[in-house]
């Protein structure tokens, strides 16, 4: 402070350099918040510009803290900005030409726009729904303007508009029209005026930003007579407002409800009932296919099954070397799965033990041994082979049948 009050040459110099430095903790917060504008930017880049100077007359009076003069954010703002751009962004003109070579040729696809508007009907009933018609076209990015804004009457009912795309490329650019149809329905009899619609572009020929005007609309409202219409100027079959639903319809008791009656009950207890039946069909499935000694011994009864029916057929065409093959390979097999032993382990007293163990009946397991030692026997020393091949069939088949009783009854307890 001493210094200043000495030194008034620079201390002019430092009040005319922050005279020109704007709120800096206001441009601050709205940086952080990204709502800053264009003008806020001309005043960052005004404040940043006089930094270079503040920091050279704090040296002078020997002022030891380093000020950052942020040069390259002056650099910028000084090649991006430009010095008339307007208060908001929506007006555009904010960028230097030559910033950005792709906004360059943007805006260079922009020359010209025309503008109308058409209303199907200026006399109508209140109720009765008219269409606003708004038709933007020229060459230029037509597929980038923004949705025009219609300032209807308080007393009318508006709908989004149904937006049609008319736009095709051309030798020239994109071109065609955008067409947008508003439907507005009045509620109230009287006369009212829809006011004109405004649009802005940026006419690049002149370098500067035009607006285009329509001309206001005077529409007269009748009172209704009480019957809807859904007639348009567009397309009068396909309206977002239709009739009444007419012809016959089915009235409800209003005590009566689906929520709460026996079909509703039924409805959700149905799928609870089947699930309950699924999951215990498929839990004892999946527990039968882990109960390998089970599962084997199924398939024990099929393989029994299917040999012994092609062994009957062997008995039947007289081939005594196959038939017995094919029964001895079936009651090996079949006591094999059935006992859960493996091949290299199966033998006569083996099996008699396991079977006698699941209370086979010795009866039962004195055939099924007797049909083996049949088999080994007639494969070496054969006799009277039709006799013996139907003895042995027989022994076979009823040893099975007696051991798969005993022990199905064994495994239902």
């Amino acid at each position: 402070v001493s210094k200043l009050s000495t030194e008034f040459i620079l201390r002019d110099d430092l009040i005319k350099c922050l005279e020109e430095v704007y709120d800096l903790e206001r441009l601050v917060g709205r940086i952080t918040y990204g709502n800053l504008n264009a003008k806020d930017l001309l005043q960052l880049k005004s404040s940043v510009k006089e930094l270079p100077r503040i920091k050279e007359i704090l040296t002078e009076l020997k002022f030891d803290k380093k000020i950052d003069t942020f040069e390259e954010i002056y650099s910028l703002l000084d090649r991006t900005i430009l010095e008339d751009a307007p208060f908001t962004l929506h007006e555009g003109h904010l960028i230097k030409e030559g910033y950005n070579a792709e906004l360059d040729e943007l805006k260079k696809i922009s020359p010209y726009f025309y503008k109308k508007k058409e209303l199907s009907k200026k006399e109508v009933r209140a109720g009765d729904p008219v269409t606003l018609r708004v038709v933007i076209g020229g060459t230029g990015n037509l597929k980038l303007i923004k949705q025009p804004v219609v300032n209807f009457p308080k007393d009318f009912d508006k709908y989004d508009p149904k937006v049609t795309d008319k736009t095709k490329l051309t030798s020239s650019g994109v071109g065609g029209n955008m067409v947008y149809d508003f439907l507005i329905v009045p509620r109230n009899q009287g006369k009212y005026t829809i006011p004109s619609v405004t649009f802005t572009y940026y006419d690049t020929d002149a370098n500067t930003y035009k607006t285009l005007k329509t001309t206001p609309f005077t529409i007269t409202v009748a009172p209704g007579d009480g019957k809807g219409s859904t007639e348009s100027f567009d397309d009068p079959k396909d309206n977002d407002i239709h009739n009444i639903k007419t012809g016959d319809t089915t009235l409800h008791q209003m005590d009566k409800f689906f929520y709460g009656s026996p079909a509703y009950w039924i409805s959700l207890l149905f799928p609870l009932t089947a699930f309950i039946i699924l999951l215990i069909v498929f839990r004892k499935r999946a527990l039968d296919n882990a109960n390998i000694v089970k599962m084997r011994g199924k398939r024990a009864s099929k393989i029994a099954r299917k040999r012994l029916k092609k062994a009957s057929q062997l008995m039947f065409l007289h081939k005594p070397e196959e038939f017995y093959d094919e029964v001895l390979r079936t009651l090996w097999e079949y006591v094999g799965y059935k006992l859960n032993i493996a091949p290299e382990k199966l033998s006569r007293e083996n099996i008699k033990g396991n079977l006698s163990s699941h209370n086979v009946p010795d009866d039962s397991i004195d055939k099924f041994i007797a049909a083996l030692d049949e088999c080994e026997f007639e494969r070496y020393a054969p006799g009277d082979a039709s006799g013996n091949m139907e003895k042995t069939f027989q022994y076979a088949m009823t040893a099975i049948m007696e051991i798969e009783e005993v022990m199905n009854k064994k495994n239902k307890k």
